[in-house]
């Protein structure tokens, strides 16, 4: 029986996941088993998996029809053996002690989850971006807390990973009013994030983006356990979904809400920013991203660097082989 199941739920990304795949092999931690769940895949995500396979006994191909990202990730939970899981998404690679590290602190402090920080890789440019909290990916957890508290939400209307993410957090939280949940977060950046999408500007994008973080907000609203940080970041989402399509009233109405639950300096911008319509307000936003990407996201990838030089290099390494 293997200690650590890896699950990956993929769906058409045949040219990304090869790296995935390969930073698993790669683990300095070797009693672990693969499992990757195709979620209907129209490309040869099939025969890049099967070449592992046949090398691999280690690693296992699921098939399915497609129904997104958390209907993979609960298939491949409910196959999997290990008395721990990582939900490692497709485009992101492990680095070579991330599953050794995380073990060894679960099993020391007894606790549910461990997770771990993540580098932000451009694949446009091949940089390192950012230094980011953790998604699914950074996150080791004790196999049974999904019996405890369910799997992922498997509606289609959370097809976005960090979605599903966020869903799952909130709910282990609002569960945990019955029964505790430990955790212990580390901030070595472990993971590499390949950032590949473009900026989200068409009006249907923006569209599907808000229904999902309405839903969201609508879902949790009322569970008082969540954090007041993370609901006022999902309404200051919802806002400036409204105002990038330009809807002045729902976007005040929701920047307000947001104001209410948690003070924040980047709220009130674009709060007022909202006042001067929707061509000055997206004009703002770029101008806030170039200026976070230039400045803001540099000093803490130097910050990380000097912290943690080893990661950085394997990190840096990783991006060479691209």
């Amino acid at each position: 029986m293997p200690k650590v199941s890896v699950i990956i739920p993929t769906y058409n990304r045949a040219d990304l996941l090869p790296r995935a795949i390969q930073s698993v092999i790669n683990q300095t931690y070797k009693d672990w088993e693969l499992l990757i769940v195709d979620d209907g895949s129209t490309d040869n995500t099939k025969e890049v998996v099967e070449k592992f396979v046949k090398k691999d006994p280690r690693i296992k191909y699921f098939y399915k029809e497609n129904g997104g990202q958390g209907s993979a990730r609960n298939l491949g939970i409910k196959n999997s053996k290990g008395s721990y899981v990582i939900c490692l998404d497709s485009d992101d690679i492990l680095l070579k002690k991330m599953v050794s590290e995380l073990l060894m602190l679960i099993e020391q402090r007894g606790v549910d989850m461990v997770t771990c920080q993540k580098w932000v890789v451009s694949l446009k440019d091949h940089t390192i971006r950012n230094i980011e909290p953790p998604n699914s990916s950074c996150i080791l957890y004790h196999r049974d807390l999904f019996d405890r508290f369910s799997y992922y939400d498997e509606a289609r209307e959370l097809v976005g990973i960090e979605d599903a993410d966020l869903d799952f957090q909130w709910r282990i939280i609002s569960a945990a009013r019955k029964e505790s949940v430990s955790r212990v977060d580390m901030n070595d950046p472990l993971v590499l994030y390949l950032q590949h999408q473009g900026q989200i500007t068409d009006h249907s994008d923006l569209t599907k983006l808000k229904k999902r973080t309405a839903m969201l907000i609508e879902k949790y609203q009322s569970e008082r356990v969540i954090p007041r940080e993370w609901m006022a970041l999902q309404y200051r989402e919802l806002a400036n979904f409204e105002a990038l399509l330009g809807n002045k009233a729902a976007s005040k109405k929701y920047f307000k809400r947001s104001l209410d639950l948690h003070f924040s300096p980047i709220t009130i911008s674009l709060f007022l920013a909202s006042f001067f319509g929707t061509y000055f307000y997206r004009r703002f936003v770029a101008f806030i991203k170039v200026v976070r990407a230039n400045i803001f996201f540099k000093i803490n990838v130097l910050r990380y660097a000097r912290k943690y030089p080893s990661l950085y290099r394997e990190a840096l390494d990783n991006i060479s082989k691209f």
